[in-house]
């Protein structure tokens, strides 16, 4: 039997110009933060 991951929390990321404030970081990175906070807080 497969079983399916519904993440029913979520967090918007940053909405920027592109070559704005968050030029230096990596997609992945900002993404990857994104992905804890929401794990971290929807329990």
């Amino acid at each position: 039997m497969k079983r399916r991951i519904v993440l029913a929390a979520g967090w918007r990321t940053p909405w920027v110009k592109a070559g704005g404030a968050l030029r230096n970081e990596d997609a992945a990175r900002v993404g990857a933060a994104v992905a804890r906070e929401t794990l971290a807080t929807s329990g």
